[in-house]
This record gives structure tokens, sequence and C-alpha cells, in this order.
């Protein structure tokens, strides 16, 4: 699937996690170093992306143990991934499902600095209003 980061972070040298996003539907991609599979270069190339970089990536939906509250919930994933046995959510409707990545190419790189982001935009009046009187 052809998506936009938006966030990752370094675990460690094995180990980088991305928020991925397409319109309103985010998922969390996990980049794991496993021999043959994943290499250590993937987790490098993945941790020196830039937000809203435009990414293809590949892998396998997986059940998580915890609840994942950075991605949406389980209704947006499945307009954007088949998937062929039903999960169900967590109590607080929160994503309970990660792509376990196996391929991933950078269709286009952003600016490492983009002059607004999509968070930024979305902010109403009142936040933007409540963010001035604080600075």
């Amino acid at each position: 699937m052809q998506v936009r980061v938006k966030t990752i972070q370094l675990a460690n040298k094995n180990i980088a996690f991305a928020v991925v996003h397409e319109r309103t539907c985010t998922i969390q991609c996990v980049v794991t170093v496993i021999p043959i599979v994943v290499s250590g270069q993937m987790v490098k190339v993945v941790s020196e992306l830039s937000q809203e970089s435009i990414i293809n990536v590949q892998g396998i939906v997986c059940v998580t143990k915890d609840p994942i509250t950075d991605a949406t919930s389980i209704i947006s994933v499945r307009a954007c991934i088949r998937i062929s046995r039903p999960i169900r959510p967590d109590s607080n409707c929160h994503l309970c499902v990660e792509l376990q990545v196996r391929k991933l190419y950078c269709v286009n790189k952003a600016l490492p600095t983009l002059f607004i982001t999509i968070d930024n935009a979305a902010l109403s009046d009142i936040e933007i209003n409540k963010a001035k009187q604080v600075t």
C-alpha cells in the first residue's frame, strides 16, 4: 500500500516504528531485523525518513498484545487493508493490529522540515489562539 509517514521512532539498531497514514486511516508499522528478510540497512533507511514522505510498504498484519493508541480504529483500517478474519479492537476502540514490514520503498522523500504539517493545518482557531497565549 502507498502511504505517508506520520511519525518515526528508532527503538534500537534492530527495530524501528513508523506510524503511516492514507487519508484518515493510520497504522503502526514495525521494521525489525530478520535475517534474509529484513536487513539492518532497511531499519536505518526507515529511521532517516522525514514526515509526510511517500512510501510503498508491504508486510504482514499482526494482532498486538497491547492496544496502539497512535492509530485509528479498526473500522478505518479495514478500508485500507484486506483482513481475511475479523479482528476485534479493545474496549477503548483503539487499534490492535500492526504491520510487520517485509518490503519498503521510498517513493518521494519529503523535505526534512516542512513549512506546515498536517497536524498544524488541522488545528482549530481556538487551539491556535491558546497556543499564541502560551508563547
